[in-house]
């Protein structure tokens, strides 16, 4: 989703397997459990919204990066919202 004019756009829809894919993933590595805050000028952050409240969210820049898995889910989801995004 994007913001115009103070109304969120759908950009694209992403299939159901994948939306599972992409949670089983989230809860594998529990990135719920992680106190992550070390944002840089340049920094990269995973957020769960619920209801459009943010529930948790991790951040960090180049040094000290996370886990290498938790770095492998970040740019799969990126990925993903490139090849699902119709914007």
């Amino acid at each position: 989703m994007k913001k115009e004019g103070g109304e969120l756009k759908l950009w694209g829809k992403m299939p159901s397997n994948f939306k599972h894919q992409i949670f089983a993933n989230y809860n594998h590595l529990k990135i719920s459990s992680l106190n992550i805050n070390n944002p840089g000028n340049a920094y990269y952050f995973i957020g769960y919204q619920k209801y459009g409240q943010t529930v948790h969210k991790i951040t960090w820049g180049n040094a000290p990066a996370p886990d290498k898995e938790i770095i492998l889910f970040y740019n799969m989801m990126l990925e993903m919202v490139k090849k699902f995004a119709t914007h």
